[in-house]
């Protein structure tokens, strides 16, 4: 052996060369034949597969989606020319799930479909019956009225919170996810939250979403998209107080008001209020009615007046307006009196000027006792007129004021009245 290798190192250099030519010929002959006897190769490619269900009508008009994000590999058996699918790579492919026979949600098996990415590659996929499991899921999208909340916030001693006026922003709530989980959802509550106690209105605190289901259970909103997180909540703050219902009626001075005070009782007798400040401690609640307003129908059957409260209070009670009623109505009655113009009175005249009186007579309706009312005479009555702001002559109409001109009278008149005067330049 030792001899063999001996003779093989003294070959001239010019025979390795034909040696080594004969070596390369006989890998291209083998390539050559190679090719003609085995024309086709087939290889084996792994490549990750993809799905879209937004392509497919059938799932988008029913809502339905992966329950997840779909990720999974598939190895793929191409075949084709060595030379043409030798190079080839998972880029130059496309996998992806076939749901066209995806008609409901649940548990399905579909088709794993490979494609070239170009008509110009070359290659047969033998990949066929390649399969995969999916779960698929209908998904519902609803829009929820937000109800604000302030449980477990406490305003400072002497207020309260006004619980029918939180409010919220935004007032709506979108949710979206499985429809089987949103089908749950009945309310949607905003709650705020706030560390400390309220001492006035807060504004603007930050608002937690809650979802509730049937009979007010709290549930879990983990696999609920909810489009907007972020509420904030007005919560009102209030001062309550309880006042007594006054009762002033605007009487001339000579008008005995005990005579009617006590006969008279007031329904509410106090009311229930609030106000976002402390200015509640100085409020009075006081109905004023003017005694020609007061008619014997209203002694008969009673006279309801407004109450008076300033807009920014919040009346508790729900009772508007004030019921007066009268004890011993039969003891009053009703009587007209034709008052002539002798007992008419002009006060604010215009300097150089004096008032003719056209209205002679005029009657008047009064109301009081009815023994009171007997006793009188149309000279008991005066009326006044005042021409204040009047400067200049000429024909008018202008109200007149009537009252009893007697001490401690029990009876008064009832109505507005106007009567006709004549300005009347006098001569200087």
């Amino acid at each position: 052996m030792k001899k063999v290798i001996l003779n093989f190192l003294k070959i001239p250099a010019t025979n390795l060369k034909t040696i080594i030519f004969a070596f390369v010929l006989s890998i291209i002959i083998w390539f050559a034949i190679s090719f003609q006897l085995f024309p086709d190769v087939i290889r084996n490619i792994d490549m990750p597969v993809t799905a879209h269900p937004s392509d497919y009508d059938d799932m988008t008009e029913n809502s339905l989606e992966l329950s997840e994000e779909f990720s999974g590999m598939v190895t793929a058996r191409i075949q084709g020319k060595r030379y043409d699918i030798g190079g080839l790579r998972a880029e130059d492919f496309t996998a992806f799930l076939d749901l066209s026979s995806v008609k409901d949600a649940g548990e399905h098996t579909v088709n794993v479909v490979i494609k070239p990415v170009t008509d110009g590659i070359k290659c047969d996929v033998l990949s066929d019956n390649i399969t995969k499991n999916i779960k698929v899921i209908q998904t519902a999208e609803v829009t929820l009225d937000v109800v604000p909340s302030a449980e477990g916030i406490e305003a400072v001693e002497g207020m309260r919170i006004d619980y029918d006026n939180l409010d919220v922003t935004p007032k709506t709530v979108k949710i979206s996810g499985e429809k089987s989980l949103v089908d749950l959802v009945t309310r949607a509550e905003v709650r705020a939250v706030y560390g400390d106690v309220l001492t006035v209105t807060a504004e603007d605190l930050r608002g937690e979403l809650i979802l509730y289901g049937k009979n007010g259970v709290k549930l879990n909103t983990d696999d609920i998209y909810i489009e907007n997180s972020s509420f904030h909540v007005t919560v009102p703050v209030f001062k309550l107080r309880t006042v007594p219902v006054k009762v002033l009626i605007d009487a001339p001075s000579n008008f005995n008001l005990d005579s009617l005070y006590d006969r008279m009782s007031v329904d509410p007798e106090e009311l229930t209020i609030s106000s976002p400040d402390s200015s509640i401690d100085n409020f009075e609640n006081i109905i004023e009615l003017s005694l020609n307003e007061l008619t014997l129908n209203d002694l008969q059957a009673g006279c309801s007046v407004e109450f008076e409260i300033p807009q920014t209070y919040t009346n508790l009670t729900g009772k508007n307006y004030a019921l007066l009623t009268f004890d011993d109505v039969d003891y009053y009655g009703s009587m007209f009196f034709e008052v002539s113009a002798e007992n008419f009175n002009a006060r604010n005249t215009p300097q150089g000027y004096e008032v003719k009186y056209i209205t002679q007579q005029i009657s008047v309706n009064v109301v009081g006792p009815s023994s009171f009312i007997h006793s009188l005479s149309s000279a008991d009555f005066r009326a006044t007129v005042d021409l204040l702001g009047i400067d200049s002559e000429g024909t008018r109409t202008i109200g007149a004021n009537f009252r009893l001109a007697l001490a401690d009278a029990e009876a008064w008149v009832v109505g507005e009245y106007k009567i006709n005067i004549d300005i009347i330049k006098t001569e200087e």
